[in-house]
């Protein structure tokens, strides 16, 4: 008759001899789920009884022990693996379109205004209206605003497309005896808003000007040009309080300085002189 063989002692013994591929690791996990000690015999007409790990429960556990231990192995060998060319590269946002530069508006965009108190002509965007000035400035007035004496050019409605929210401000005085164009903008320009952030030369329907910037005077952006013409004076200034278009405003004021033309004004008369103390 042959002999019996235990059923766990062949599965030790398949393991042992078994699949070579699984690690070391793996083989001894499952080795150390199956019971090594020997149990009695029993004869083929023996009553069932239920045990705590029948051989069925123990093939499936080593199966399972075998399936956890793969899986493991495998998700430490997957962490352990560098990436090529060492860490991980993080992901690089795609390039933003860049900002398109502000440009020019169409001249078929802007209408000749002619002051009838300054006799200045200028172009501006159409829709645009005026505050007329009804007296001109007196000697070193500052040209705010509200002032009587300034002239202010702004939109009269809801802002066109591509035209920066702003005022541009014009006014004009006898020029003062002895005065000089860098005299005027200090006396005016820097003794209101101080220090400009930048300065240059420009030029006015032909008359040298001096362009000051600032940054934020009371809070709004300044463009201040002073210039001298047949005996005034003048300030053309671009003013916005809404800060952020720095760059729109100043491509658009030298568009629209560059259609400044000066009128004509009656000569002025002559300053009278203080008169000596005796």
């Amino acid at each position: 008759m042959n002999e019996r063989r235990d059923p766990d002692a062949i599965l030790a013994a398949w393991l042992d001899e078994g699949p070579t591929e699984l690690p070391d690791v793996t083989r001894r996990a499952i080795a150390a789920a199956l019971p090594t000690t020997p149990q009695a015999r029993r004869g083929p007409f023996a009553p069932w009884r239920f045990t705590p790990m029948n051989t069925f429960s123990r093939v499936a556990a080593a199966v399972l022990v075998a399936a956890l231990a793969l899986g493991g192995a495998v998700y430490l060998l997957g962490r352990s693996t560098p990436s090529v060319g060492g860490r991980a590269t993080p992901s690089v946002p795609p390039p933003t379109t860049p900002a398109v530069p502000p440009t020019q508006l169409p001249a078929s965009g802007l209408v000749p205004f002619t002051s009838a108190e300054y006799g200045y002509t200028i172009n501006v965007p159409k829709g645009w209206g005026v505050r007329a000035a009804t007296r001109m400035l007196n000697g070193t007035e500052l040209p705010l605003i509200d002032s009587p004496a300034v002239e202010k050019v702004a939109p009269g409605g809801l802002a066109s497309a591509g035209v920066p929210l702003g005022s541009i401000l014009v006014a004009a005085s006898v020029t003062p005896p002895g005065a000089t164009l860098n005299s005027w903008t200090a006396d005016t320009a820097v003794a209101n808003c101080g220090a400009p952030t930048s300065k240059r030369d420009v030029t006015v329907d032909g008359d040298a000007a001096t362009l000051s910037t600032y940054a934020a005077c009371y809070d709004a952006f300044h463009q201040w040009v002073t210039v001298f013409h047949g005996g005034y004076a003048w300030h053309i200034i671009w003013f916005n309080d809404v800060l952020g278009s720095e760059t729109a405003d100043t491509v658009f004021f030298d568009q629209i300085l560059a259609t400044f033309r000066f009128g004509d004004l009656p000569a002025p008369s002559p300053v009278p002189e203080s008169p000596a103390s005796s």
